[in-house]
Order: structure tokens, then sequence, then C-alpha cells
């Protein structure tokens, strides 16, 4: 999973504020669309290779 750390020295504190909310944005989309590539992964896989991993289809 990717970490994006933003750090920044703001003269205001409202410009801080805006930093940390970019930076929860950009995270929840990155975690959104690393969830996406697994389930893609996933879907691809056949049910023989789900079971070898122990998921089935119907646990994601």
């Amino acid at each position: 999973m990717a970490t994006i750390a933003l750090t920044a020295q703001a003269p205001f504190k409202a410009a801080g504020s805006i930093f940390a909310f970019v930076g929860t944005a950009v995270a929840a989309v990155v975690a959104w669309n690393e969830k996406r590539n697994d389930l893609r992964v996933l879907s691809s896989l056949s049910d023989a290779q789900l079971d070898d991993i122990g998921l089935s289809r119907g646990d994601f």
C-alpha cells in the first residue's frame, strides 16, 4: 500500500488545514485505486486458484 506524507510550514492555520484535506483526499483515492486493482486481479483468478489461497467468489 502506498503512503503519502504531506508536510508544509504554512503561515496561516487555514493553509495547513487545506494541505491536510488534500493529503487525506489523495490517500483516499490511492486506497480506492489499490482496492479496485486488487478486485480486478482476484476476479481474473479461477475458482481453483481462489480455493488455493482460501477465498471464494463470495468473499470479495
